[in-house]
């Protein structure tokens, strides 16, 4: 899912270890990212594309997801097509 080197997948990682451990399995993610220049003033098509596929993997790639919390969704630039 992101731009790293490394090979391990942390989602995956994670997701595993709480299917052992908890009955359900929790996700956070930011709409707000400085690694993909998604800020306030400087959303394009190709960055809500971005937005749109990362959740896509999220709520599609790693099983069944119980909660998935947000955070920057009701922010007043968040553009109305997302």
């Amino acid at each position: 899912m992101g731009q790293t080197s490394h090979s391990t997948d942390v989602v995956r990682a994670y997701v595993n270890s709480f299917r052992g451990a908890w009955p359900a399995v929790g996700l956070y993610y930011s709409i707000l990212s400085q690694r993909d220049d998604i800020r306030h003033f400087n959303i394009t098509s190709a960055k809500v594309k971005l937005i749109k596929d990362q959740l896509t993997e999220l709520l599609n790639g790693y099983g069944e997801v119980d909660v998935l919390i947000t955070d920057g969704w009701d922010a007043p630039w968040r553009p109305h097509h997302l």
